[in-house]
């Protein structure tokens, strides 16, 4: 790659790279205990702070045997849970946090993460988990303050995956593919609770419906439909837990009309019916989102 086209890239990545906070909390479990099988779309970066876990996988992936200090990544996309057999439990600290360039694109999905990092960015992973938890302290601080502040952890945390992680090999021709659907990424962001047509965003890739659906699962690994899908459901997931709208309303506006069909896209997605979402995580907003 040249360096105007280096110089291009770096532009793009400074000016849309963003760091969302979904989950930090901190779990503390007293007996033995069966986590519930789940499934989050960005993978949880979660240490044992006391005791001994195992995380099992539904697919072939090997378990994760996890001892106290240490930090591991459980990857998205994969149904999990995890196993406390100690008798006197165990405890953990647990941070999701979405990371996005190019209008949307998952960054992580760029990097092969590996399952345990070293006791050093452990230690380092425990410190971020303990200052992000103390900006939920009532304090001095002007919620632009705590805003920033939230980021700048966010960032350190990225720093500190990234270190330890490597590019994929087809990274850097994603990377060049990417930058080509751009504006199709911006567009879904801002319009997945709509009828979106294919030709629109064909049209905005500058492809013929074709070539635009085959480039776009090369780059997304989703058809653009499934990738509108994800985009929704994730919005249907946040008004669950932050508002008081009906499932008919989440639904509606999350780009579903159909509460029946609604509800059936996200209980094979999520494992729970929208209702049992919304009152899992009001009995339990913490043990719940921690997948336990």
């Amino acid at each position: 790659m040249d360096k105007i086209s280096t110089d291009r890239l770096q532009k793009i990545i400074d000016d849309t790279l963003t760091a969302e906070l979904q989950t930090c909390t901190a779990l503390e479990f007293g007996e033995p205990r069966y986590g519930r099988w789940v499934v989050y779309n960005i993978p949880s970066f979660t240490m044992v702070t006391r005791g001994r876990a195992v995380t099992e996988f539904r697919n072939n992936k090997t378990p994760l045997k996890r001892f106290e200090g240490s930090l591991c990544c459980i990857p998205g996309g994969m149904w999990r849970r995890t196993i406390i057999s100690e008798p006197k439990g165990a405890d953990f600290c647990l941070c999701r946090c979405l990371y996005t360039v190019f209008n949307g694109f998952n960054l992580l999905s760029l990097y092969d993460i590996p399952d345990f990092f070293s006791h050093s960015n452990s230690l380092r992973f425990a410190k971020i988990h303990r200052d992000l938890l103390r900006l939920n302290d009532p304090g001095t601080a002007s919620p632009f303050e705590t805003a920033a502040r939230r980021k700048e952890l966010c960032f350190s945390l990225l720093n500190l995956i990234l270190a330890e992680s490597r590019l994929k090999p087809e990274a850097f021709n994603r990377i060049r593919q990417l930058q080509r659907f751009g504006a199709v990424v911006k567009y879904l962001n801002k319009h997945f609770c709509e009828t979106v047509s294919i030709d629109t965003l064909a049209e905005l890739a500058f492809l013929s419906k074709s070539q635009f659906h085959r480039q776009f699962k090369t780059v997304f690994g989703s058809t653009p439909f499934e990738y509108l899908k994800k985009l929704r459901l994730q919005n249907a997931l946040k008004l669950l837990q932050h508002s008081d709208l009906s499932i008919l309303e989440v639904g509606e506006q999350s780009g579903w009309n159909d509460q029946f069909h609604f509800s059936r896209i996200f209980k094979s997605a999520i494992g729970l019916s929208p209702g049992n979402y919304r009152k899992n995580i009001r009995s339990d907003l913490k043990t719940f989102l921690a997948g336990f």
